[in-house]
């Protein structure tokens, strides 16, 4: 896992790529925030509840120790490759969340973000 600093707005960014690149913005280049698209995240969130980073010989650098894996685990794969998302979503949402907790789909109540900004360059 890498310590990648503060983060940074996208639309700083952007606007730090026009400057360098000898443009100016709204007038060589526009900018237009448009908000989320499907899978698109806010921010990235490098190890999930239940992990932890064990310290290396560099600072910025960790290692990650992911939880343990259930002993049904491969019947648990099983089953899920079993189903058909077309056909099974909640069901298959119901066993994506059992292998895995931090699950949530884009596009359920608890996934909701749809005022999010993001940018799109003209």
């Amino acid at each position: 896992v890498l310590d990648m600093g503060e983060p940074v707005k996208i639309i700083d960014l952007a606007r730090e790529m026009i400057s360098l690149a000898g443009l100016h913005e709204n007038i060589d280049i526009d900018l237009k925030i448009t908000g989320l698209r499907p899978g698109e995240k806010l921010y990235e969130e490098p190890l999930c509840n239940q992990e932890s980073a064990l310290p290396t010989t560099h600072q910025k650098v960790k290692i990650n120790q992911a939880r343990a894996i259930s002993n049904n685990f491969i019947s648990e794969l099983d089953s899920l490759l079993s189903l058909n998302i077309n056909t099974n979503r909640d069901s298959y949402i119901r066993v994506m969340k059992e292998l895995v907790p931090e699950y949530s789909p884009f596009g359920t109540d608890e996934n909701q973000t749809t005022n999010s900004p993001s940018i799109k360059i003209h």
